[in-house]
């Protein structure tokens, strides 16, 4: 089914780190890594516009810069509202289609609650600024 093709995996590493704070991360590059590949497919499946993606990415890299000490579940759940909040902000005609959808493709983590209140703390995290530059802008201004 659609939900199961476009559904997170479970298994995003198992590299445990900590940050200055002496908080466990249990994040690595093969995180950000498959949560960029679940965007693609997500996006691609319903072809929209990939920028949505680079614009997803930027709030999840800016989230987590902040130290913030974040969870596999934590993670996705900060990835999937950023996915949420990119979509409703710069393509809002697909927000019915893809962003109703993203609880679901959790596989039962997190319910649109939650999605909703992880968005409204990214907004606030990140200062509302919500129009990072990425690569389709900057050509088009070229």
């Amino acid at each position: 089914s659609m939900t199961t093709t476009l559904s997170m995996k479970n298994e995003f590493g198992d590299i445990a780190s900590t940050n200055g704070n002496g908080c466990s991360k249990q994040l690595n590059i093969s995180c950000r890594t498959s949560i960029c590949e679940w965007m693609y497919r997500v996006i691609d499946h319903f072809s929209a516009d990939r920028e949505v993606v680079h614009i997803a990415l930027s709030y999840i890299d800016r989230i987590l810069s902040t130290n913030i000490c974040a969870d596999r579940r934590t993670f996705k759940l900060i990835s999937s509202a950023s996915l949420h909040l990119a979509i409703k902000t710069h393509f809002p005609h697909l927000w019915h289609d893809v962003g109703r959808l993203l609880p679901e493709l959790s596989r039962g983590d997190f319910a649109m609650g939650d999605l909703l209140a992880m968005e409204n703390e990214l907004l606030h995290s990140l200062t509302w600024l919500l129009n990072p530059p990425t690569p389709q802008a900057i050509t088009m201004h070229m």
